[in-house]
């Protein structure tokens, strides 16, 4: 499967702070490449890395609607109905956050919280 057409979605409410959040995604560049700390995003993937030109991330200090942050993420139109009913099934409505990104990764768990996000589903990229 070719993974660069396609995003894997998160979508909700986090009180983290913006460097609480971003920290999630922090990858450690440090020269000892044995020892390296593992971020909490590529824990939850299932990966030691991941690749940072198929991330996207934002944060909000106000709630939105799910329609709204949609606009800030590079789906494809023809699959925003598709997410609205997920997260309608998932009784979220409103949010303040999302990230998406693009590589491979295990396939992640709709009941598990992700740095407080909810996983949406796989959808196609714009």
């Amino acid at each position: 499967m070719d993974y660069l057409d396609k995003i894997f979605l998160w979508l909700g409410k986090t009180n983290k702070s913006q460097k609480q959040f971003d920290e999630y995604f922090e990858l450690d560049y440090s020269e000892d490449i044995d020892n390296r700390k593992i971020c909490g995003f590529c824990k939850d993937i299932g990966k030691k890395w991941y690749d940072e030109d198929f991330i996207g991330y934002l944060r909000f200090n106000e709630e939105m609607t799910v329609q709204t942050i949609l606009e800030q993420v590079p789906i494809s139109q023809d699959d925003i109905d598709k997410v609205l009913d997920k997260c309608k099934e998932l009784k979220i409505e409103f949010v303040n956050s999302v990230y998406w990104y693009s590589g491979e990764i295990e396939t992640p768990s709709f009941s598990k919280k992700y740095n407080d996000l909810s996983y949406i589903g796989e959808y196609n990229l714009d």
